[in-house]
């Protein structure tokens, strides 16, 4: 059919049929009866009526291999000729009602981004709300199409930038400047973005848009950090957002703020509290975001963790999510890992195991247009290609690579060692390159802020300066210096090759003594990743305990991680982190039986540097059986590929690719509770036969740990840990053969120990009601260890640690998918606690939804868990404890009438320490001795006076403050007598005024927070968490409020 034809074929259309063929147009070359039916107002007899028109005029055709209802145009002119033929104000409503169709109906969302993407775009000139361009680069983003969003939010930025703009189009332009500079703050020049964000900013503040102000703010600082001159204004914008952050309750925008400011750490050169900001943003790094959200937090941290000299567990943390990149087909994110892997294996001079990588770098980063990636790529092989002896070839490979640069004169260098090749192209009097010599890039990186990279450069001027008397004092300077700047950054890997340079210079210096201090210093740092690193021509200098000091200080570090015991899960995770350091792995996992399941069916306990889908496989209960067979023959498995082919065949079947493996049974009472899994994908040979003792040794520390934790499970933790000599009566002063645990006789206590006896063995529901610190918790214990279910489980639940929106799931359970984060199935503390007890502490705390459905448990027994609605019947005994006044809680309506009266059939008042004086003394000499054998001294007596001083006090804090108070006393006692502090200053609350004449102002600003801090978890009774908590109050995540409680000695 011509043109002609075709023209007069629609004019002569009724009205609903021209509708029908203008929306069947504007759907594309193809579309669907279903289509039709949803989109518009006709009869359906109407719509077949049409079609069979349509199928007759041959305009329209059945579309091949689909099914019965779907259609294209015959000719792609058909449609444009109907679309051109629409008038403009009903093309943009049909375009609107097709979008919205496609948001709902989108039968998957990879289908469902790739026909909203393509509508938006095909009709972007009709439609006159640039919303829809937004939305088309959100998906975008979404779809990790990064570049061709990037284009759009331009776009965007550019039309609204332009134009006079309404409310609702400020908005969408703030939103678009915030998507775009997410994506552009590390790759376009930074003079192209700030003026957009600076716009941006001022729309926010005019619209008092706090938290668009904050992110900007943030990306201010960020840009003007990068451009290398701006550090005072930088820091000025840096400082405004996280002002305006810390005011706000909005723990998306704290996440966002926090990972922005490891960033500028990281820029800063700042490695260690980089690792420490992104450790505490990201919480658990193990559990990589599935879909790569945020790719570039896990990159930068793994080259943070390499450059503090954790090589191997940058290494895995790399190749980690490169595997979850590779599985998602985000090639982005699989050029970015492969170009971290490369720049962390040449740092330690693995130059053949890095090739590959930066293969493949170079080639991802030309397949998808990446310029960062063509420049660590290029920067990675013209290094190659220098430690090959190529010089020239390795020149024109850093020529070619600065080309991706975006200023060549301020590049962001991903190591010092290309002012190694810069130093030797120097040396070897080679023409300087044209963008840079190596005196001006010296010059350059000693000038910046990155104390990182200017430590490298300071070392790089002095190791040029010759030795002689008048240049000598200016070369150690230099090194000096470097050492202060490296130490201050946290990285250990280039400092170690700054003590090897002033060891050199000590002796030509003929300083003996400090050429071995300096060398020994870098063979320590060195060895932990490989001996061979350390200059050979120096081992001289080197004392054999030295060169065995890498697995000594693993060895104390696990002493000390049995600390960390009754708590399981920190043990064991830091344990595989102590192991993946210790023997140069890349991985560690360690799996571990429970009482009732089979070893051959073990759960992974722990594990670093594994992905989602890796875990999976050694969840696979026919690998378990396979590598449990294997370790029953020999013991301990020690092998790499070449020793042990059938073991590393049966691992590739699983798709368990490794060079070098070590299996460790774990054994109680000869059974096998556990494995121990120690492997590396990249090299072979990590594992000595030497390395068999040592290995059996952790094996036994942490069947100990298990047994323990058995133990503290059955019978409690008090006295666990005290000597022989402790568990003396006189020592203990017990409160009868009953309680053991319970230390004290005064009357009131009498009376709260009766209640006990008379309770425990009924299963009515118990109220424990006290201040804080009086011993809620051992009360419940005691009940319990009465009780006839005291063979069973004692599940714990702290309230008040558990954030409003995991209450439910904590308490109930949770299926596989039902939230994000759901990964698993996960059974709930009340179906754990099933013939046992469940102990609710600080159950004033609940919400009033969990309130609701703790009710329904306690009537029915019943529960089902979040996102299941099959019930789970449990039976158990419930115990709940709280420090606040249910009673007026219940008045006020912040606590359910009908779950007051369920939970509190038998309330137990413990008495505040005020309340029970007769008991000070015998709790003194308790605590006295336990902290005077856990500080090795011999503390025996303390002085009447002093208990009389003791007996004067109030004690708000109850037991637990006497407990610190005397844990104190007894570490700044010299002698047997047991030294009080100074008991007016311990107690007074109003904390002496810092100095005035403090030389920098720290001690004020300590003390000023010390207070602050310590007047706010007073008036929470030092409760941090939970809507109440003074994490809230003090605007901080709870994680950070308890590591300043901790850095600041607050008790």
């Amino acid at each position: 059919m011509d043109t002609e034809t075709l023209t007069g074929f629609i004019d002569r259309l009724r009205s609903h049929q021209r509708d029908t063929l203008e929306l069947a147009a504007l759907l594309g070359d193809h579309f669907s009866l279903d289509n039709l039916l949803e989109l518009i107002n006709q009869t359906p007899s109407q719509i077949f009526d049409f079609i069979d028109l349509l199928l007759d005029e041959k305009l329209i055709k059945n579309r091949s291999g689909r099914v019965k209802g779907a259609y294209v145009f015959s000719n792609k002119q058909i449609p444009a000729l109907v679309i051109k033929s629409m008038a403009g104000d009903k093309k943009q409503l049909y375009i609107s009602n097709i979008i919205h169709y496609f948001e709902k109906y989108g039968r998957d969302d990879n289908q469902k981004t790739a026909q909203l993407v393509s509508l938006i775009l095909n009709y972007k000139n009709d439609l006159a709300d640039m919303r829809y361009l937004k939305q088309a680069a959100d998906l975008l983003m979404q779809d990790r199409q990064s570049d061709q969003a990037i284009k759009l939010y331009r776009e965007i930025i550019e039309k609204l930038y332009a134009k006079n703009r309404d409310e609702i189009e400020t908005v969408l332009f703030i939103e678009s400047v915030i998507a775009y500079a997410t994506i552009a703050i590390n790759i376009n020049p930074p003079m192209e973005i700030i003026p957009i964000v600076q716009e941006a900013l001022k729309l926010s503040k005019a619209l008092e848009n706090r938290r668009a102000e904050t992110i900007l703010e943030l990306f201010l600082g960020r840009l003007h950090q990068r451009k290398g001159l701006d550090y005072e204004v930088a820091a000025a914008h840096y400082n405004r957002g996280w002002t305006l952050a810390s005011t706000m309750d909005d723990k998306e925008l704290q996440q966002t703020t926090s990972k922005l400011y490891a960033l500028s750490l990281f820029w800063r050169g700042r490695i260690t509290q980089a690792i420490v900001q992104y450790e505490e943003t990201i919480e658990n790094v193990e559990d990589i975001d599935p879909e790569l959200a945020d790719v570039w937090t896990y990159l930068i941290l793994a080259l943070c963790y390499a450059k503090a000299g954790r090589i191997w567990r940058g290494l895995g943390l790399a190749k980690a999510v490169m595997a979850r990149a590779e599985a998602i087909g985000y090639n982005k994110a699989i050029a970015f890992s492969h170009s971290i892997i490369a720049v962390i294996l040449l740092d330690i001079e693995k130059v053949k195991t890095a090739k590959r990588h930066v293969e493949k770098t170079i080639a991802l980063g030309s397949e998808i247009g990446s310029n960062f990636a063509l420049l660590v790529g290029m920067l990675c092989k013209a290094y190659i290609h220098y430690k090959e002896n190529n010089f020239p070839s390795a020149k024109k490979l850093l020529e070619k690579a600065l080309q991706h640069a975006q200023d060549p004169f301020s590049v962001n260098y991903p190591s010092p060692w290309v002012l190694e090749m810069l130093l030797g192209f120097s040396k070897a009097e080679m023409p300087s390159l044209k963008q840079c010599s190596f005196a001006a890039e010296a010059k350059r990186l000693a000038g910046m802020q990155n104390i990182y990279m200017k430590g490298a450069a300071l070392r790089y001027q002095a190791v040029t300066l010759p030795t002689d008397t008048a240049t000598l004092k200016r070369k150690r300077d230099l090194l000096m210096k470097s050492c202060e700047l490296l130490e201050e950054s946290g990285a250990a890997m280039e400092m170690a090759w700054t003590y090897i340079a002033l060891a050199r210079l000590h002796l030509e210096s003929k300083d003996m003594d400090g050429a071995r201090r300096y060398a020994e210093a870098a063979y320590t740092q060195l060895s932990q990743i490989d001996q061979r690193l350390f200059p050979a021509q120096l081992n001289c200098l080197v004392v054999q305990e030295s060169m065995e000091s890498s697995k000594d200080r693993g060895v104390n570090n696990l002493e000390d991680s049995i600390s960390l015991l009754p708590d399981f899960e920190k043990y064991i995770g830091r344990i595989v982190t102590i192991l993946t350091e210790m023997f140069g792995a890349e991985r560690t996992a360690i799996l571990v039986a429970g009482e009732t399941v089979a070893p051959a069916s073990m759960r992974v306990a722990a594990a670093r540097n594994f992905t989602h889908e890796e875990i999976e496989k050694l969840r696979d209960p026919s690998l378990q059986i396979y590598l449990l067979d294997k370790v029953s023959q020999k013991g301990v498995v020690i092998d790499s590929k070449q020793n042990c082919v059938s073991l590393f065949a049966k691992l590739e079947k699983h798709d368990v690719i490794v060079r070098s493996l070590a299996l460790i049974p774990i054994w109680i009472d000869s059974r096998t509770v556990g494995l121990i899994y120690i492997d590396n994908r990249l090299f072979k040979g990590i594992f000595s036969a030497e390395d068999e003792v040592l290995l059996r040794s952790i094996s036994g520390q942490i069947s100990m740990a298990i047994k323990t934790c058995e133990l503290h499970e059955k019978y409690g933790n008090l006295h666990l840990y005290l000597s022989e000599e402790e568990k003396k009566p006189n020592d203990f002063i017990p409160s009868g053969h009953d309680f053991p645990m319970i230390i004290g006789k005064s009357r009131a206590m009498k009376n709260v120990l009766f209640g006990v006896k008379k309770v425990a063995t009924t299963d009515t529901a118990v109220l424990i009601q006290g201040e804080t610190g009086v011993g809620k918790e051992l009360i419940a214990r005691a009940i319990h260890k009465l009780s006839n279910r005291a063979t069973k489980t004692l599940t714990i639940v702290n309230i008040s640690a558990l954030s409003e929106g995991l209450i439910t799931a904590e308490l109930f359970g949770h299926e596989k998918g039902a939230f994000t984060g759901a990964t698993s199935a996960k059974p709930g503390r009340f179906e754990l606690a099933n013939g046992g007890t469940i102990f609710l502490d600080e159950i004033g705390e609940l919400t009033m939804e969990a309130q609701v459905k703790l009710l329904r448990v306690l009537q029915e027994g019943k529960f089902e868990r979040v996102g299941s609605s099959k019930p789970i019947y449990s039976d158990f005994r419930v115990i709940a404890a709280t420090n606040k006044n249910l009673i007026d809680r219940v008045k006020k309506g912040a606590f359910r009438s009908d779950l007051f009266y369920r939970i509190s059939s038998f309330p137990i008042e413990i008495p505040p320490l005020r309340e029970r004086q007769d008991d000070i003394a015998d709790l003194t000499l308790y605590f006295m001795k336990k902290y005077a054998h856990k500080n090795k001294k011999k503390v025996n007596r303390i002085l009447t006076n002093d208990i009389a001083k003791l007996h004067r006090y109030s004690w708000p804090g109850n037991v637990r403050e006497l407990e610190h108070f005397i844990e104190r006393a007894v570490i700044i006692t010299t002698g047997e007598n047991l030294a009080l502090p100074e008991i007016e200053s311990t107690f007074d609350e109003k904390q002496p005024a810092a100095r005035a004449d403090s030389d920098d102002g720290l001690d004020l600003l300590e003390n000023v927070q010390r207070r602050h801090i310590l007047k706010v978890m007073k008036r929470t009774n030092w409760k941090i968490r939970g809507k109440d908590g003074a994490a809230i109050i003090l605007g901080l995540k709870p994680t950070t409020l308890e590591f300043r409680i901790k850095k600041l000695n607050i008790r």
